[in-house]
């Protein structure tokens, strides 16, 4: 990319701005050839190795399995290099007990002797049309994911250096393919037995009978909620069997991650911030997918024990708890819109009205309604280039 140029976030189509879901695969996207490393462990300490020579190196810390992991390789790996330390950066959410990690956060900087660490307690500045959000929505426009907006606190003290982040982990270590299942009937775990069934059949005939638990989106009219479930089902149905498979094409090529990945690139690019995604690079994915190809991880806690385990306490590795942030995002700058919104800037759009004030009116809301708050209060105030109407 040339010097000073921002590249471009993931714009949404009408449909995925109604839905608040990207749903499909792109032909170009295929993962870079890279050195395939003998373990998972070794990928993940050569994408953080490289990180560590662009100082400084933030990691975004929520306490949590992933963050934790990533950064006690980090520093790991920057003493044992006597590369600066990583600074662990992390958000506190006092209005919001669900997402409040700040004892598992605290308790995990004693552990690996830190002696720097950023905190940013949250109130509602994080709300998905607050000012952090209105940074990015005046020059993009509603963009994907809906909480592109959530890391740009910490932009300023990773100025000319490179961020880190755990998207990705989940898929990672806990995305089932067809064989997971199946093994998981063999070891007598506990299982989803109708998507075992839904994987026997042809890819056809799964297309037909492949049960699609999401979405509902009352939001939405009948022909968009009909669509989104149409692609879903197609998307779903055509899964491979074997886990290699899965991670290496089907869900690298997902529009879905490229979004997110592209978008979060473009934001902090604005900040001379690169962001790195360890668990999604094609080196980490390459070897977990020798490590594992038919089956993957055989459960996320094994999963984290097994490329972690020596270098996290087994409490960390084995914790099932989850921060959620919807509080943080839909707060009191949301609430204010929706309160006095009748109807502006839906014009186009495949939704109902009064099934959406409703959603918006029920607690906690649907995380997937807020990219549509994004887009209405964009234009409803003129804000950003105008948002698409039409799907692609």
């Amino acid at each position: 990319m040339p010097p000073g140029t921002t590249p471009a976030p993931y714009r949404l189509d009408g449909l995925e701005l109604a839905s608040g879901i990207v749903i499909g695969s792109g032909t170009d996207l295929e993962p870079p050839e890279v050195p395939l490393a003998p373990t998972v462990r070794a990928a993940v300490e050569a994408v953080l190795l490289e990180a560590l020579q662009r100082p400084p190196l933030v990691v975004l810390f929520s306490g949590g399995r992933d963050s934790s992991a990533l950064l006690s390789t980090a520093t790991a790996l920057a003493r044992a290099h006597s590369l600066p330390l990583p600074l662990p950066a992390t958000m506190l959410f006092k209005a919001d007990d669900r997402a409040a990690e700040g004892e598992w956060a605290e308790r995990m900087v004693r552990y690996l002797g830190l002696q720097d660490w950023e905190r940013h307690t949250v109130t509602d500045e994080l709300d998905v049309v607050g000012p952090f959000a209105r940074r990015v929505l005046g020059q993009f426009g509603p963009v994907y994911p809906v909480n592109a907006h959530l890391f740009l606190p910490f932009a300023p003290i990773t100025q000319g250096g490179t961020m880190v982040t755990g998207l990705g982990g989940d898929e990672l270590f806990s995305l089932r393919s067809w064989w997971s299942f199946a093994r998981d009937l063999r070891a007598g775990r506990r299982m989803d037995i109708v998507r075992v069934l839904a994987g026997i059949p042809p890819r056809p005939i799964r297309r037909l009978v492949y049960p699609v638990a999401e979405p509902r989106l009352p939001w939405l009219d009948g022909p968009a909620q009909r669509e989104v479930r149409r692609r879903l089902a197609r998307v779903h149905a055509a899964a491979p069997r074997r886990w290699a498979d899965m991670i290496l094409t089907t869900w690298w090529k997902e529009l879905d991650r490229a979004a997110i990945e592209r978008t979060m690139r473009a934001v902090m690019a604005c900040h001379d911030v690169d962001i790195v995604h360890p668990f999604t690079a094609p080196g980490v994915l390459a070897a977990a997918a020798k490590v594992h190809p038919r089956s993957g991880f055989p459960s996320r806690t094994e999963g984290m024990r097994e490329v972690f385990g020596d270098i996290l306490p087994d409490e960390v590795l084995s914790r099932s708890s989850k921060a959620r942030f919807n509080g943080a995002l839909f707060a009191t700058f949301s609430r204010q819109f929706v309160h006095r919104w009748q109807g502006e800037g839906s014009e186009g759009l495949p939704i109902d009205r009064a099934a959406l004030q409703r959603t918006w009116a029920t607690e906690p809301v649907d995380a997937r309604s807020l990219p549509l708050l994004q887009g209405l209060w964009c234009r409803s105030t003129g804000t950003g280039p105008a948002p698409a109407v039409s799907a692609a």
